[in-house]
């Protein structure tokens, strides 16, 4: 038997989005049926990305975990460069590159344990993603770099594109 748990909650920033899609489908569906069926299913379709995706993480602290949902890109050892908002002194990082497709969840998570050393919002344009390299250089990106309980460095970088906006994190440094 399947519970409610295994589907995973909603984001708390899903529910106006999803309240007005509630909204919109049951206008429509006093318009028209058909209409109020296809917003009925862009409204499941929202509930479905818009989740906290139920994930059972290994407690190995030497473990690695994908922060979303996507598909690996890119693998890559990266210095740090002039363009990071990051504090000085972080030896040279990996870099791991997941796209997430209009079907993933679009939640990430820490993928290590530790804190939150950096944290910063940096504006820019809401480009496609179909260029990567000047996504990545362009777009508005939130660059938040993890430290370990062993003292390494996790960055992980959020690039915003025109279908994806919202670059939250509920966690400052520290």
């Amino acid at each position: 038997m399947t519970s409610h748990s295994d589907f995973g909650e909603i984001a708390p920033e899903g529910w106006p989005v999803l309240a007005a899609a509630g909204i919109i489908t049951i206008l429509l569906a006093f318009i028209a049926l058909p209409l109020g069926g296809f917003a009925l299913g862009l409204m499941l379709w929202l509930r479905h990305i818009l989740r906290i995706p139920v994930r059972r993480v290994p407690v190995d602290g030497d473990v690695v975990v994908a922060p979303a949902d996507g598909v690996v890109t890119s693998i890559e050892r990266q210095q740090q460069t002039e363009d990071r908002h990051m504090q000085d002194g972080l030896p040279p990082m990996a870099r791991i590159t997941i796209r997430t497709g209009l079907t993933d969840a679009q939640l990430q998570r820490a993928p290590v344990t530790g804190r939150v050393r950096d944290n910063f919002l940096i504006p820019g344009l809401f480009l496609g993603a179909a260029d990567e390299v000047t996504a990545r250089r362009d777009n508005e990106r939130r660059e938040i770099t993890l430290e370990t309980d062993a003292g390494e460095a996790v960055m992980m970088v959020q690039i915003a594109t025109r279908t994806a906006r919202q670059l939250i994190c509920r966690h400052g440094p520290g």
